[in-house]
């Protein structure tokens, strides 16, 4: 019995001094409820950059116990090791704002690919590896891409409510850069690679596991058009609500193919306050980051610009709006009323964009301020603002005669992501701008602001590309024409972006003076069409083409706004 006795002591002691090394040292393979981990499926990139950006948040979901992930790991369909990303972050407690991963999703504003979109794009790449038709499979790949895609969301940070705007800054977003090559050796134009995601964490030392299946994407390049670059000029960064840095915007941006990107940063003022935003102080560090991401080959131009705000948070009109400040050599402040921002935009040597004028989450108060050079008519949207649009006219034509004349300033139509923590429209809302040269506009950035303000600028929902000429003459010119019959002639150019349309076509319209006075029918994905028209006055033509396709079981739409031509008889 003594015997017995000793013997249990003796196993006692080495459970006590074992188990709980074994304990911290174990892999446990959890089921994740204490850890909000948000994997998107559609990571992607376009031809040629092979270097797909992964982004992965998280959180801590427990009230008690701290969180740590340690550690990503990507491995390919064959269970290959990729590469192991060190991470050894402690992450913040989100549980005062949110108790479950659907609550930080239902809050922010995160809707994620349903089941039925998942069991349909699994059914896709089914397909897909077995085609060999390569216009087949490029359809095949980029419709299971569109499936797995975030869904549009009227939450972004510029909405949030206080509560939301916590729970945000709270989160740790890590981007892994994934070179597609070390996954598959002949990337294809239109490819993907499905990827295993592995998380290693600790909750109070205790280590742990999460896997998650994802997919890479590899899409056909952007139209191109010799003197014609894409960018974006609306895109938020940790210098303020933003979940990259500069350098990986810039990163980012060029893995989607875009030549330019102008930072746009909440500013504040000399005060603090609740929402993060880039102060006064900041400035200088702010212009040397985005230099820094500039100076890197390939370049792609990092301009350093602000989004001003006429009020902290929710407003109404008069004392509501945004404005984006463009090519502003010193710090403009946020606050005061739609003219002030635009008066401290140009005091800084800059020049203002309004942003997304009829957000109803902040309408642009007084369209009677002056000294404004454009608005958003696309902002984070699949399609458009109409009523963006219609301003956009009423604008063009009510000041016609000051823009023919040089008096008044060409009114620029754009379209922007607004990007801040979701991927959702980033890499899609795009302007390209015309600069005539062969090259992009690489480190120049006075390239990017003198076309933007010439009005050398299409907008596009996804980047497609439509470009028109009138008598030869580029988009932002003013032409003089003799009065006569059959005085102009228009040539659009127009190419979709989208490679997942069956039965592809789209429509041509071109406005004069806000009235559209041709609507003209194709079919295809691409389209080079000319027509001649009869000015009897001082004018302004635009161009509108809409590509539209059948995507599954319903029609999806393309848009593009190329800026207008002015027209000056004598």
């Amino acid at each position: 019995m003594r015997k017995l006795f000793s013997l249990i002591c003796v196993i006692t002691l080495i459970c006590v001094l074992i188990l709980p090394s074994l304990s911290l040292n174990s892999n446990i393979k959890a089921e994740v409820s204490d850890l909000f981990v948000e994997i998107p499926k559609d990571s992607w990139s376009r031809a040629p950059v092979k270097t797909v950006y992964l982004p992965i948040t998280f959180g801590n979901l427990n009230a008690e116990s701290d969180i740590s992930v340690i550690s990503i790991e990507i491995f390919d369909k064959d269970k290959n090791s990729i590469m192991e990303e060190k991470v050894d972050r402690l992450l913040k407690k989100v549980y005062a704002f949110a108790k479950s991963s659907d609550e930080v999703r239902k809050s922010l504003g995160i809707d994620t690919p349903t089941a039925e979109d998942l069991d349909n794009a699994k059914k896709l790449f089914i397909e897909i590896d077995k085609t060999k038709d390569k216009i087949k499979k490029n359809i095949l790949v980029e419709e299971a891409w569109q499936k797995l895609k975030y869904k549009p969301s009227d939450k972004n940070p510029d909405t949030y409510t206080e509560s939301e705007q916590k729970l945000s800054n709270l989160l740790y977003t890590k981007w892994i850069e994934i070179d597609l090559t070390k996954i598959k050796k002949d990337v294809e134009e239109e490819d993907y690679a499905p990827l295993m995601v592995r998380v290693n964490y600790e909750i109070d030392n205790t280590s742990c596991q999460t896997e998650e299946q994802t997919y890479l994407f590899y899409l056909n390049s952007l139209p191109t058009r010799t003197g014609w670059y894409p960018g974006d000029g609306h895109i938020h960064t940790t210098w303020s609500d933003g979940d990259s840095t500069v350098r990986q915007r810039r990163d980012q941006a060029n893995s989607f193919g875009y030549k330019w990107v102008i930072i746009t940063d909440h500013a504040g003022d000399s005060s603090h306050t609740s929402q993060a935003r880039l102060e006064v102080s900041e400035w200088l560090a702010y212009q040397t980051d985005c230099n820094n991401a500039q100076n890197v080959y390939p370049y792609t131009t990092v301009c350093p610009g602000e989004e001003l705000a006429t009020v902290e948070g929710f407003s109404l009109p008069p004392n509501s709006g945004h404005l984006l400040c463009y090519a502003n050599s010193s710090y403009a402040s946020s606050y005061g009323t739609c003219q002030d921002l635009i008066n401290r935009a140009n005091s800084a040597g800059g020049f203002g964009i309004i942003a997304h004028p009829y957000n109803p989450a902040f309408l642009w108060g007084d369209w009677n301020a002056s000294g404004f050079r454009g608005l958003e008519i696309i902002s984070n949207q699949s399609n458009y603002s109409s009523s963006a649009v219609s301003k956009w006219d009423t604008l063009l034509t009510n000041n016609l005669q000051g823009i023919i004349s040089g008096s008044y300033p060409k009114i620029i139509g754009m379209a922007n992501s607004d990007v801040h923590n979701s991927t959702y429209m980033w890499g899609l809302n795009m302007n390209y701008i015309y600069t005539g040269s062969s090259s992009p506009p690489g480190t120049n950035r006075s390239t990017v602001y003198n076309n933007l303000k010439a009005g050398r600028v299409s907008a596009s929902s996804d980047g497609s590309l439509a470009v028109f000429s009138l008598n030869d003459y580029a988009p932002g010119s003013v032409v003089n024409v003799n009065s006569g019959t059959n005085n102009i002639s228009i040539t659009v150019n127009a190419e979709c972006a989208r490679g997942d349309y069956y039965s592809p076509g789209g429509t041509i319209r071109i406005i004069k003076n806000g009235t559209a006075v041709l609507t003209d029918s194709f079919s295809g994905l691409s389209i080079t069409r000319s027509y001649t028209l009869t000015a009897t006055a001082d004018c302004y033509y635009r161009v509108e083409v809409t590509f539209n396709g059948i995507v599954g079981d319903h029609v999806e739409y393309s848009y593009c706004f190329v800026n207008p031509v002015y027209v000056n008889l004598p």
